[in-house]
């Protein structure tokens, strides 16, 4: 779940494979630095994920670095300069 005031590893989405990344709406973040933490796991043999931050259009306007997921859940911060108002928050993965 997006903004949990804790996390809950009972609850968490799932990708179908590793090209279709998920897009959350966000309340808006003006231009900064601003740390997104995040639980995640992989099923396969490999996995990396990171956050992007896009603004209402879809456009991107900052982008975290790759995390290497581990088999089991671990917690993961991305910090991440943005260039204009975020609104979205897109997952990315990839194996």
């Amino acid at each position: 779940m997006v903004d949990e005031a804790s996390y809950s590893d009972a609850d968490y989405t799932t990708s179908p494979d590793l090209t279709t990344p998920e897009v959350f709406g966000i309340t808006a973040r003006a231009a900064g630095t601003w740390d997104v933490n995040y639980r995640a796991l992989r099923t396969g043999a490999t996995g990396d994920v990171r956050m992007v931050l896009r603004n209402s259009g879809g456009s991107v306007v900052g982008t975290g670095t790759w995390q290497t997921m581990l088999a089991s859940f671990a917690s993961y911060t991305d910090t991440i300069t943005t260039s204009g108002v975020a609104e979205q928050l897109e997952v990315e993965i990839r194996a």
